[in-house]
């Protein structure tokens, strides 16, 4: 799935001059984000272009509009691939605002195990998208909403079929760049967010602004010690937002069961999946819009 390489004070005038309060959010709700990754379990296999793919954007597309005020739709579109033609599908659901969007993202597709046909992806899929619709659920619930637009992308095809490459993987986030280049004020992505042991690792080809403020937001939130810079660069779904000038950021865990062993097995299934991990990485981005809205972020 992923390929690791080694690698402005906004014043506010009313008596005297103050910054802005800081936005905060109640905790997200980690039974809702829970159940999004075991609906999604249920869905087997779900690799791009198998019927249970179709269903799991299907899925998502009924969740988010049963949601207050959001615009969402499915953007198909088909690429060659080494095993041949196949037909994706990205799940882009919008909230309004002024401006520039940020866009938040994770990838839905699971990786296409011969010796697992019934592969949940319970973190490797599963857990970015439960947590995004979490965000969601928290953002259409405000009396207050953001000022800027928040644009949610379930990326399909982040898997490769055979081999990374310019053919091969990151079609979605590929296909999503290119539509928003020069369009967007920032890329958060959220990949294998949800094990039990919690620890998000910020690679090194991540926007140093970004990295700048996930790091704040996770002070503000007391979870400084488990959200660390990394020195690696990882392929993945923010790499062509970067490649395209859009500040992107990545939160992932790149570290599944003992050395990794859960990743890309058979291993990786639902009681392997931590609820309050799923929670603190919902929190986390939250935390962020929040830093971004009282800095004016990409205004």
């Amino acid at each position: 799935m992923k390929r690791l390489i080694p690698g402005i004070i906004f014043s506010l005038f009313l008596v005297g001059c103050a910054e802005p309060e800081q936005r905060s959010f109640a905790p997200a709700d980690r039974n809702f984000a829970m159940d999004m990754v075991r609906k999604q379990c249920a869905i087997v296999p779900r690799h791009s272009g198998s019927p249970g793919a179709v269903k799991t954007a299907e899925f998502i597309l009924k969740t988010a509009r049963s949601m207050k005020g959001v615009s969402a739709r499915i953007d198909t579109f088909t690429e060659d691939t080494p095993t041949g033609k196949i037909t994706f599908r990205n799940v882009i659901v919008e909230l309004p605002g002024k401006g520039k969007p940020v866009i938040i993202g994770a990838h839905y597709d699971a990786k296409k195990l011969s010796l697992a046909p019934d592969f949940q992806a319970a973190n490797d899929g599963g857990s970015g998208v439960a947590v995004l619709l979490t965000v969601m659920k928290t953002l259409t619930s405000l009396e207050k909403p953001l000022p800027f637009p928040v644009h949610f992308i379930f990326f399909d095809g982040e898997e490769c079929q055979e081999e990374y490459g310019p053919g091969d993987g990151l079609h979605g986030s590929r296909k999503a760049a290119k539509d928003y280049a020069g369009k967007a004020r920032a890329m958060i992505l959220a990949d294998m967010v949800g094990d039990d042991n919690w620890h998000i690792s910020v690679p090194e080809n991540c926007s140093p602004e970004l990295k700048k403020i996930v790091f704040q937001a996770a002070k503000d939130l007391n979870l400084q010690n488990h959200v660390e810079q990394s020195s690696m660069q990882v392929l993945d779904d923010h790499v062509p937002f970067f490649d395209a000038g859009i500040p992107a950021v990545n939160l992932i865990d790149f570290d599944y069961g003992p050395d990794n062993a859960y990743w890309h097995t058979a291993y990786d299934t639902i009681d392997k999946i931590d609820p309050e991990s799923l929670g603190k990485t919902a929190d986390l981005i939250l935390k962020i819009l929040a830093v971004m809205e009282k800095n004016s972020f990409g205004n």
